[in-house]
C-alpha cells in the first residue's frame, strides 16, 4: 500500500452564532470522522508541516467550509485536501442544533505512514455505564454478536453492526491507538468517541467467523 497521510490536531473555537451561548468545554464540537488528506510525497518539507485550517461546523456537526490559512506550497494538493476535510464531522451541539453554526480554526500537523485496514465490528451506546455493562458481558463470555443484536431502548435499532474492513485513519487519535492494540477477535474496552461509547471487535480479513446478520 502507498503511503497515507495522518495528521495531529489542535482546534481552537473562534467564532459561532451570534444567539448562541458560551459553550462548556464539555458541550464544544469534537472531531468524530475524518476523510484520509490526499497523498503528498514523503519529503522534509512535507513531514511535519504545520496547517492552519479554519473549518465552519454547522450544529449538527457537518462542516459547511473549510479554509486553509497558509498553503502546502502545492495549490492542487490545497485543493484536494479542502475537498477532503468537507467530508469530516464533529459531534453535534445538541442545545443549539439549529444554529448558524460557529468557526473552528485547526492546527494541523502531516505525518506520513502506511493505512492500517482492519475488519471490525463496533457497538455504540450513550453512557459510560452502559457501555462498562457490555463490555463486563463480554468479559463473562457472552457473544460480542449476541449483544450487537441488542435493541437500543426507545429505538428499533441494534445498538451494533459489523462494519468490515475499515481504514482506522477516519478515527480521532485516540481511537486509532487503541484498534492498532487490538488483537485477532478481540475487543476493546468501551471508547469515547464524541457522545458515544463504543466497543469495537476485530475480526479476522476473510470474515470467517460468525458475523452479525
Amino acid at each position: 500500500m502507498k503511503p497515507q497521510i495522518i495528521f495531529l490536531l489542535a482546534f481552537i473555537i473562534i467564532g459561532c452564532a451570534a444567539n448562541q451561548q458560551t459553550e462548556s468545554p464539555s458541550q464544544q464540537p469534537e472531531l468524530i470522522s475524518m476523510t484520509s488528506l490526499p497523498s503528498i510525497a514523503p519529503t522534509s518539507s512535507t513531514i511535519g508541516l504545520k496547517l492552519n485550517v479554519l473549518f465552519h461546523v454547522k450544529g449538527d456537526g457537518w462542516v459547511t467550509e473549510v479554509k486553509l490559512l497558509g498553503s502546502s506550497g502545492d495549490p492542487e494538493w490545497d485543493r484536494a485536501a479542502v475537498d477532503s476535510m468537507k467530508q469530516w464531522r464533529f459531534t453535534a451541539n445538541h442545545f443549539d442544533s439549529l444554529s448558524a453554526g460557529q468557526w473552528i480554526r485547526s492546527m494541523i500537523v502531516l505525518q506520513v505512514q502506511e493505512p492500517t485496514v482492519l475488519t471490525l465490528g463496533e457497538m455504540s451506546v450513550d453512557t459510560p455505564q452502559a457501555a462498562d455493562s457490555l463490555y463486563a458481558l463480554i468479559q463473562t463470555g457472552t457473544e460480542f454478536e449476541v449483544l450487537s443484536k441488542q435493541v437500543a431502548p426507545g429505538t428499533s435499532t441494534p445498538i451494533g453492526k459489523f462494519l468490515g474492513a475499515v481504514d482506522i485513519a477516519r478515527y480521532p487519535k485516540h481511537v486509532r491507538d487503541s484498534l492498532r492494540r487490538l488483537g485477532m477477535n478481540d475487543c476493546t474496552h468501551p471508547i469515547r468517541i464524541g457522545s458515544k461509547f463504543t466497543i469495537f471487535k476485530r475480526y479476522k480479513p476473510d470474515g470467517t467467523l460468525d458475523l452479525p446478520q
